[in-house]
């Protein structure tokens, strides 16, 4: 069935070893972030679940599966993990970069890539990076970090515990990065990091996320007076991780002695899985426990605290709680990536005292409340400029195309075989570049409609044909429709036009040297074998020789049900000499002394064209480094 064509960029392959339901840890919501992201953006999504998390190591969850499958449209592939992976260090010291990679996982990407077409793949974490070994060049290959895992020890290290998770060396992890051509950031200092180390390829996507549907926004202004008279309800939500468990244990400590210095009115309440690994504790302390939505958590709070010391990574918790227009207490290193320039906690004895006055004031600093509120807002800003960038980068590492096919004869017979031509061409050219669509004229549309393929974008109007001419590297017009040439003209596109002038007759292909000038476009003209041997090679054309009929394309399962017509119809093709003349060289092939030039041989027209938009590529580049 054809595509849509409505912003659509191209499919994209998610490789995530993070389930993106239930929402209640960092990993997943970032997973779930990022892929919605593309998705926004124009991506068509298959999302592959590498499943070694706890609620997928003992087998298929049907429940979460539910759930996945209608956030991505239903197209959710599951690859089971050996019970290898998740492990500790096989070295007791660090793990290899490699040391969680499940080879079976490669063959399975790898036929996936031969059954179908994905113009980006997306890793998640650096330890799985050698899936980037198994995807091919055509396809924009994107790590998205989520950490560093080389910093996780250190961190870990100064709160005198063991690394938990996954952690590699330095050297290791500069390894699996540069295996993709674009890294994907989740704040500037793991930008900045991977830039001191020489990467120029790289996108920061910050963190932002969007408040529940369903629930009535919490205003701004309403955040400067408390929730519940007589008192300030600050909070803590998070999950039950060691550097989590750590921070709140020394908060709590440290609020316990301000309360008793100062009979400061603070309630602190605490959320999520965090709540099991805190006990007894002073009377000022609530426990809700796991809350099924955030959004009761974040109402009945006034101030959120989050009040991390070490870790890796964005706090997710600093993120959320902004989106939920709450004031928020950082510490130095859980502000990290989120757009917040407000006054920041050096210490969490720092963050109990100012607790403590803004109780005994019982109200919240409104220039905390403002600052909030804008650093949200600024994150938000960010992600445009990460879209752009991404989408710029994207159209750069694979060049895409535009096709026009259509014909002017009224025969049936030639109307197929045109359409069969055109669609072989359109099938060649998808191997390498990116389609941003077909506009076919309405005598094919029937066979084109016949063709048993997910990869057609289709064009249904003039202006989705102008704007996927618009966001193209190049186009493919038939000469049958070149009349219509002069109306994309008008609109800013591509610089490189490829002709198909397979059905041109003789007299046609002798006024073809004059077209490129008059369009001032850089023209190739694609010819059969026979046309090619007919025009001067002094002429100066740049040709692409390629034929009507191959083995290539009358034995495409794709397109068999269409060539089948073309011998359905091959009795009336006697009234169009030229065009039976061609059909049968192209399916007996010229040898090189009938053709003349070298420069003729029967070629992929992808590789001819990937040459000659080189310097396009360049002319991106320099555009690209001058930002």
């Amino acid at each position: 069935m054809a595509k849509e064509l409505m912003n659509y960029l191209g499919n994209a392959l998610i490789l995530s070893p993070f389930a993106t339901h239930p929402l209640d840890a960092g990993q997943r919501k970032r997973a779930f972030q990022t892929t919605s992201l593309l998705r926004k953006w124009g991506f068509s999504i298959t999302f592959l679940h590498f499943a070694f998390e706890t609620r997928w190591y003992w087998g298929h969850n049907s429940e979460d599966d539910a759930v996945i499958r209608k956030q991505w449209e239903g197209d959710v592939l599951h690859f089971y993990a050996s019970k290898a992976v998740g492990l500790p260090p096989a070295n007791g010291e660090s793990h290899h970069l490699d040391e969680w990679w499940d080879e079976a996982l490669g063959s399975y990407i790898s036929n996936i890539f031969s059954k179908r077409q994905y113009d980006l793949f997306v890793c998640h974490n650096v330890w799985l990076s050698k899936a980037f070994d198994y995807v091919p060049n055509r396809c924009l290959k994107a790590l998205e970090m989520h950490d560093l895992f080389s910093q996780r020890a250190k961190e870990y290290e100064a709160t005198g515990v063991k690394p938990e998770f996954f952690f590699c060396s330095e050297k290791d992890e500069i390894f699996g990065l540069r295996r993709a051509d674009l890294l994907l950031a989740i704040k500037q200092e793991d930008a900045d990091w991977c830039i001191a180390r020489g990467f120029s390829d790289i996108i920061t996507i910050p963190y932002v996320e969007e408040p529940d549907l369903d629930v009535t926004a919490i205003s701004p202004m309403a955040n400067l007076q408390p929730l519940h008279p007589g008192k300030v309800v600050f909070g803590m939500i998070g999950s039950d991780i060691h550097f989590n468990r750590q921070s709140v244990h020394a908060l709590i400590k440290e609020l316990e002695a301000v309360v008793r210095d100062t009979y400061a009115p603070i309630e602190f309440v605490l959320a999520g899985s965090i709540c099991r690994s805190v006990g007894e504790c002073p009377s000022f302390v609530k426990k809700l426990g796991f809350v099924d939505h955030v959004s009761t958590f974040y109402s009945a709070v006034d101030v959120v605290t989050v009040p991390m010391l070490h870790g890796t990574g964005v706090k997710i918790k600093s993120v959320e709680a902004l989106a939920y227009s709450k004031p928020v207490l950082f510490t130095v290193h859980s502000a990290e990536g989120t757009g917040f320039h407000g006054r920041i906690c050096q210490s969490l004895r720092e963050m109990a005292l100012w607790a403590a006055q803004i109780s005994l004031d019982g109200k919240v600093p409104a220039d905390l409340v403002k600052e909030c509120n804008e650093s949200s807002t600024r994150a938000s800003g960010w992600i445009q400029g990460a879209k752009d960038r991404l989408i710029f980068w994207y159209n750069l590492g694979r060049p895409s195309f535009f096709q026009l096919l259509g014909t002017r004869s009224a025969s049936l017979s030639r109307v197929i075989v045109e359409s069969f031509a055109g669609l072989a061409l359109y099938k060649e050219l998808v191997s390498a570049f990116r389609p941003q669509g077909i506009a076919v004229q309405p005598e094919m549309e029937q066979f084109i409609a016949s063709v048993p393929s997910d990869q057609i974008p289709k064009i249904q109007s003039l202006s989705a044909a102008i704007d996927s001419w618009s966001s193209s590297t190049f186009a493919v017009f038939s000469f049958g429709q070149y009349q219509l040439l002069d109306i994309f003209l008008s609109n800013p596109g591509p610089r490189l036009i490829l002709l198909d002038c397979r059905f041109c007759s003789v007299e046609e292909l002798n006024s073809l040297s004059s077209l490129s000038a008059a369009t001032m476009h850089a023209m190739i003209y694609l010819l059969t074998p026979l046309q090619a041997s007919l025009i001067n090679a002094s002429s100066g054309m740049r040709v692409v020789v390629y034929p009507i009929l191959s083995d290539r394309s009358t034995w495409d399962p794709h397109l068999h049900p269409l060539y089948a017509e073309i011998a359905l119809h091959a009795s009336h093709m006697s009234s169009d000499p030229y065009l039976e003349v061609r059909l049968e060289v192209d399916a007996s092939g010229l040898e090189s002394d009938d053709v003349g030039d070298s420069h003729f041989f029967p070629l992929s027209p992808s590789m001819i064209i990937r040459e000659a938009i080189g310097d396009i590529d360049k002319l991106c580049r320099d555009t690209m480094d001058s930002k």
